[in-house]
């Protein structure tokens, strides 16, 4: 049936959050943020919650050495005006770039709630 998990994912525990309509950003250990591409980073001015974040990460290590962090920022309004947030910038996902795997979702929590960000809701 359509929308069927595959046998992968049967019995696996799944974190779905609600999808927000901003930018997608990745923050690195070593305070660089990143839009789409990982070949320049980030200079436009709507990513300056996410550079903010990004050197606080850096300046106290709240990042291990390896892992990044992707995150949705809400700074520059898109189709939909959130108004008044408790953060503009949005933890998704935490990769451990030297495995290529993802984290838990509680240790992507811990991350995000080290950095600055905050899970989506």
């Amino acid at each position: 049936p359509r929308g069927a998990a595959g046998p992968g994912w049967v019995g696996v525990e799944s974190v779905v959050t609600e999808k927000l309509d901003g930018g997608n950003c990745c923050i690195t250990s070593d305070g660089r943020v990143f839009a789409r591409t990982h070949s320049k980073e980030a200079t436009n001015p709507w990513f300056s919650a996410a550079k903010g974040v990004a050197a606080r990460v850096a300046r106290c290590g709240a990042l291990p050495a390896g892992v990044c962090l992707f995150c949705e920022n809400l700074e520059a309004v898109h189709s939909i005006d959130y108004g008044l947030l408790p953060s503009p910038l949005f933890v998704i996902a935490a990769l451990d770039v030297p495995s290529m795997a993802f984290l838990t979702w509680p240790d992507t929590e811990a991350l995000a709630g080290g950095g600055g960000g905050g899970p989506p809701p």
